[in-house]
């Protein structure tokens, strides 16, 4: 698993940097203030990002995975661990498939 750090700024104007993978396996974070505020999980990073523009975060984390599976556990554990509250209670998202 790798988790990089991007800001509100690096995702602006949603145009991905050549280092970035935007299809596979990921779990992101959102966060403002310092704070998790959401933990989801795709398969398409870069339409996820936009998709969540209005959630009014700052900053994105995400970690790539080597499965669907393991993507999954990730974010269900993230969300059990850290309760994220724009995460509804015991409502897992469902992936963003690409199209």
């Amino acid at each position: 698993m790798r988790t990089v750090a991007m800001t509100r700024n690096d995702l602006d104007p949603w145009v991905l940097p050549e280092y970035r993978p935007t299809v596979g396996w990921f779990v992101y974070y959102l966060w403002r203030d310092g704070a998790l505020i959401y933990v989801g999980k795709t398969t398409d990073l870069d339409a996820r990002m936009r998709d969540h523009r209005s959630k009014g975060y700052d900053r994105a984390t995400y970690s790539t995975h080597a499965s669907e599976q393991d993507m999954t556990r990730t974010e269900r554990a993230a969300i059990d661990q850290y309760k994220p509250p724009l995460n509804r209670r015991g409502v897992v998202p469902q992936v963003s498939r690409r199209k």
